[in-house]
């Protein structure tokens, strides 16, 4: 069959909205079994319904959306710092948001790593499994460059997060 771009390109647009809906799906799923175990059913009941372990039930319910985060040490975020975080990963990685020369610098290579790693932390705050996120030289740098400018004065795991990344890839006297 000869190549049609065409028909290549409606192939990749539609195994995108596939992925976007399993994405959809998966989180949909997450949150039936946590309101279904906060409504005291069984978990039994739950993990039969959902076609998946008892043990799974108790892993979603403890992780309930957080995600952990290795860097020089781990760092478990969740509710509103790792919604934080992603929206200012996909808002950089997605080019919603413009890097700021000044503070940023005018290599924008890190953007592309800022939307891999945001994808990888949605895909783990949907997972089971509890493993954590762990920081490459690339995305560490593109969550730097993401959380500048964002200010965090209360003491939190985010904060700490922040400050060690800071501390990593302080700007360089010239």
């Amino acid at each position: 069959m000869p190549h049609d771009p065409i028909q290549a390109a409606n192939a990749l647009a539609r195994l995108q909205i596939a992925e976007a809906k399993f994405a959809e799906a998966q989180e949909e799923r997450r949150l039936a079994i946590l309101e279904a175990v906060r409504a005291d059913n069984p978990l039994r009941a739950v993990a039969d319904i959902a076609r998946c372990s008892r043990e799974t039930i108790r892993r979603i319910v403890a992780s309930d959306g957080q995600v952990t985060i290795e860097f020089d040490r781990e760092y478990r975020l969740g509710g509103q710092s790792i919604n934080f975080v992603l929206f200012r990963l996909q808002g950089f990685g997605q080019r919603a948001f413009g890097p700021n020369p000044v503070i940023h610098g005018t290599d924008n290579t890190w953007l592309a790593a800022a939307d891999h790693l945001a994808g990888r932390i949605e895909a783990a705050r949907a997972q089971e499994s509890g493993e954590p996120v762990r920081l490459t030289e690339q995305t560490a740098f593109a969550l730097h460059q993401s959380l500048l400018q964002s200010q965090k004065t209360n003491p939190s795991v985010l904060l700490d997060l922040t400050e060690a990344l800071a501390r990593r890839y302080r700007p360089r006297a010239a």
